[in-house]
């Protein structure tokens, strides 16, 4: 019995060292640590994790005396398994440089699952005493026992600021002189026309596609992005993910194929209308026009866009 109760212990002290981090100094784990900058993607077999964005906004409650600075990240997480993968609020925060103070979020994904194959691009904001202009911080991605801690720097390799304003603009200009071209990507008529309908009464979205090149297509990838009756984006769910993606591979579509696919945007039950970003349209003969790693900020800026009003039926 006695040793029946010492395997039992040794257990649980194991899954409590490789669980996700809920307190204590937060670097147990940091000999596992992959380090990475904002706009760079770490890879894994079954997961895809890109930092977007970042942007600071100073807040100040009277009642309460309280200052200091929320800091908001954009994030995409790429499912590459076979079934879906779910995240978890708890294994994202971020801590200073420095110190290592952390701080949590106080939004909450409630274990939101991203489909095989697909993607979800979130944001989460954090409350801190300091500006980024007075401490660095770090962002956590702490999968526990899948893979460890993944370590993300909230500034640029080079040390300058990747901070972005109200408007999606960057602040560093010089930094953003370095950022790659994707246009090239995308030259020339896409290969694809589609007409879509966006059905807000049970939010159904269907595309009809049509192969206007000469090459068989054996997939197409969109972004979707949904606003509401004020034309403001909205989030899953009203907290979840920003942006969402959509696979047709159910038929390969020949030169001058149409076929039509549907979509059910759970989540979005305020929608009223949406954009369609192309993104990926790959090929019979394993070429792409377009490419299915880029990530949200760079499929907005590059990919062809279609707008799509809304309508109840």
């Amino acid at each position: 019995m006695k040793k029946i109760l010492s395997v039992l212990l040794s257990l649980i002290m194991l899954f409590s060292i490789v669980a996700c981090d809920n307190g204590g100094t937060g670097i147990e784990n940091d000999e596992k640590s992959h380090n990475f900058y904002v706009g760079e993607t770490m890879s894994y077999d079954d997961i895809d994790v890109t930092v977007d964005s970042i942007s600071e906004t100073r807040y100040s409650i009277s009642s309460t005396n309280e200052n200091g600075y929320t800091i908001k990240v954009t994030f995409t997480l790429k499912n590459n398994k076979t079934e879906e993968f779910s995240v978890d609020d708890d294994c994202f925060y971020i801590r200073t440089e420095d110190k290592n103070e952390k701080y949590t979020t106080e939004q909450f994904l409630f274990y939101r699952s991203i489909i095989a194959g697909g993607q979800e691009t979130f944001w989460l904001e954090f409350k801190v005493p300091y500006s980024m202009a007075e401490k660095n911080y770090i962002m956590y991605f702490d999968w526990g026992i899948l893979h460890s801690k993944q370590k993300y720097f909230l500034y640029n390799r080079d040390g300058s600021s990747a901070i972005t304003n109200a408007n999606g603009t960057d602040k560093d200009t010089e930094s953003d002189k370095n950022d790659p071209d994707y246009s090239s990507l995308f030259a020339g008529t896409c290969p694809i026309k589609i007409n879509a309908t966006y059905y807000t009464s049970d939010q159904t979205l269907s595309i009809r596609q049509t192969n206007q090149g000469g090459k068989t297509i054996v997939a197409i990838k969109y972004l979707i992005v949904v606003y509401d009756a004020y034309g403001e984006i909205l989030q899953k769910y009203g907290y979840g993910a920003s942006a969402l993606t959509a696979t047709y591979d159910k038929f390969n579509i020949n030169s001058g194929v149409s076929y039509t696919g549907d979509w059910k945007l759970n989540g979005f039950s305020d929608g009223k209308s949406l954009d369609i970003y192309i993104y990926s349209v790959y090929y019979s003969d394993n070429t792409e026009w377009g490419n299915h790693d880029l990530n949200v900020t760079d499929i907005k800026k590059y990919a062809p866009k279609t707008h799509v009003t809304g309508r109840y039926a």
